[in-house]
């Protein structure tokens, strides 16, 4: 439950992210884990 959930959230966050055109090195580490 906690995973999915965890998952969604940084896919949704990722979404925003790719959509204002502007990903932090933060979450691109964070995805290619």
């Amino acid at each position: 439950m906690l995973a999915s959930s965890e998952i969604k959230e940084r896919d949704i966050l990722e979404k925003c992210m790719l959509w204002s055109g502007n990903i932090p090195d933060e979450m691109r580490v964070k995805t290619t884990k």
